[in-house]
């Protein structure tokens, strides 16, 4: 009588394109595969000793896997996982365990590993070329500014009449919806640092208003209005205004502006915004005088606020 072996057990749960046929371990599987071939349930169930169910024996002469893995950090057993490929165990138990191990092989893709990476590139680009960002790079303006020219006939790209009549016909009707429909349905998404300014403010000046707008000295929705004071302060805190005001002269603020458009699109918001709206907004106070502040930290706010509290500033 033949004896049953491994080779029996592949032949009976391969399908003609030698795939596993999933169809079958159903079957099998929970016991339903005694009833339906018995001596072959039978084979399977006692082929290890280690093994913790039919499915995971079946998997493991299915893709020859002798001895049941243990993990190479704490030697704890590996738990089986259902799959119609040969990674029926992970690597390791855990995915504590799993980040000690891909730390050890240095694959670790870690916060740590990413700061060394920027230190490491850093510093070949300063010892090389006395720069920390190839941005930096006088060849690297060039093709900058050669790639804005031949493209659009001027340098740089936020002064070309494309992008200023797309700033013109699409962000004031968007920005005005939008606030109309977040007064409405009271659904202002104010950021962890506004709303505590906000408070800061209030708790010294009762009379702050927010999202408030002038449309005779300032047609725009400021983010702070102290009545009292008849002051207009802005809270620069989103990437999209910069780290400081937006200056065309500046090589360096050329070079983000450019950082942004390969990123994400020429007219994004992280152009629009700081390189178009704040300016205009910024000309504008200027233009009717008002009191005006922006500030890019909600310390630097904190600290105006404690300013003009104690009268320091007119």
């Amino acid at each position: 009588m033949h004896s049953m072996t491994d080779e029996d057990i592949i032949n009976e749960f391969k399908t003609k394109r030698y795939r596993i046929n999933p169809n079958l371990i159903k079957y099998y599987d929970n016991r339903c595969g005694q009833r339906f071939n018995e001596k072959i349930y039978d084979y399977v169930m006692n082929r290890y000793d280690d093994s913790s169910s039919f499915r995971e024996s079946l998997c493991r002469i299915l893709f020859g896997i002798e001895i049941h893995p243990t993990c190479p950090i704490c030697n704890k057993k590996i738990p089986f996982k259902w799959s119609l490929n040969y990674k029926i165990f992970n690597d390791c138990c855990s995915q504590h365990c799993n980040n000690i191990y891909l730390n050890k092989l240095g694959k670790l893709n870690t916060k740590e590993s990413i700061r060394k990476a920027n230190e490491s590139r850093i510093k070949t680009l300063s010892e090389r070329y006395g720069v920390e960002n190839s941005f930096q790079l006088d060849i690297s303006k060039q093709k900058i500014k050669e790639s804005n020219l031949k493209k659009y006939g001027i340098y740089p790209y936020s002064k070309t009449n494309e992008f200023k009549n797309f700033i013109k016909e699409n962000i004031s009707s968007i920005n005005g919806k939008r606030y109309e429909t977040m007064k409405k349905n009271h659904t202002f998404n104010f950021s962890k640092p506004e709303e505590e300014l906000f408070l800061y403010i209030k708790s010294k000046f009762p009379s702050v208003k927010r999202q408030y707008k002038d449309k005779e000295r300032y047609p725009y929705y400021c983010d702070f209005y102290i009545q009292e004071l008849d002051y207009f302060i802005e809270l620069q805190g989103y990437y999209t205004h910069g780290k400081h005001p937006y200056d065309p002269n500046s090589i360096e603020d050329q070079i983000l502006v450019e950082r942004y458009k390969a990123k994400y699109g020429p007219k994004c918001q992280a152009i629009t915004i700081w390189t178009i709206k704040d300016v205009e907004k910024r000309n504008c106070a200027k233009e009717h005088n008002i009191n005006f502040k922006e500030v890019w930290t909600l310390d630097d706010g904190k600290q105006f606020i404690d300013q003009l509290y104690e009268g320091q500033l007119t």
